[in-house]
């Protein structure tokens, strides 16, 4: 009986298995099959220094290497990944930029167009965490999982459910302006005149101590960026204790 080899056979199949399975690189909007490029705008919150970038697997974070050479550096995640974290966090474009994308510019003023995400409202809201950009939720994850679509919806909430029920045209609501802190860390806190700007992935409780370990102060903040006022506080050296997850940040805090 005569034997028949089937080693280069399998191991062509695994050739074309493998070669049909390689990344994409590129623009995330090309690589998911979109159709467009799409880019992220990440002033979504209102007040924060305009960015908009491109959303794209093809070069890491450190901007020296690409990632079909690494595809493990900080930068070259999943597409999908990228693509719905921009939606979550800032506002998602299309288009062809009029000019290069890059810090200090909006989409919208490089002519993309925005296709989802977050929408910034243009106006602020006083609550009792402090001064916030008013914003579209799509996700729902900064209002208890429900979903804020529209601009009206958002703006109609603020002035039924705010502290002074009013829409503010300013980021300081007549009061403390808010400061805005990066979002990707898990937990970022910095103490600013008489408020603690917090910037955190899940709820977050905060304890306010003097310097002799006396309690003053205990409250929460939602996920997100918020400001926590210590507007009612008399003046001295203090230290806050914030605590989101398994994160504890802390800080002093000086009050004149």
């Amino acid at each position: 009986m005569k034997k028949v080899f089937l080693m280069p056979m399998i191991a062509m199949a695994m050739f074309v298995s493998q070669a049909g399975a390689q990344t994409q690189y590129g623009n995330c909007g090309m690589v998911t099959g979109a159709g467009v490029n799409y880019y992220c705008n990440y002033n979504a919150y209102g007040g924060d220094p305009a960015s908009c970038w491109d959303i794209q697997n093809q070069y890491a974070n450190s901007g020296s290497i690409t990632c079909q050479q690494d595809s493990s550096q900080p930068g070259c995640g999943d597409c999908n990944e990228k693509i719905e974290n921009c939606k979550r966090d800032g506002g998602l474009f299309s288009g062809t930029p009029s000019g290069a994308v890059g810090s200090n510019k909006t989409c919208a003023s490089l002519g993309l167009t925005q296709v989802g995400g977050v929408e910034n409202c243009g106006k602020w809201c006083l609550w009792a965490t402090g001064c916030t950009g008013i914003t579209t939720d799509p996700t729902g994850q900064y209002n208890d999982g429900n979903i804020i679509a529209t601009c009206a919806e958002a703006l109609a909430a603020c002035e039924k459910d705010s502290e002074d029920k009013i829409l503010h045209n300013e980021s300081t609501c007549g009061g403390t302006p808010i400061l805005k802190v990066n979002h990707a860390a898990g937990l970022i806190v910095a103490a600013q005149g008489r408020a603690l700007h917090i910037s955190s992935d899940k709820k977050a409780t905060v304890n306010l101590y003097t310097l002799a370990g006396q309690q003053v102060l205990s409250g929460s903040v939602q996920a997100g960026n918020s400001v926590f006022s210590l507007m009612g506080q008399n003046p001295g050296v203090y230290y806050a204790v914030v605590q989101s997850g398994s994160y504890t940040q802390t800080v002093n805090v000086v009050l004149k």
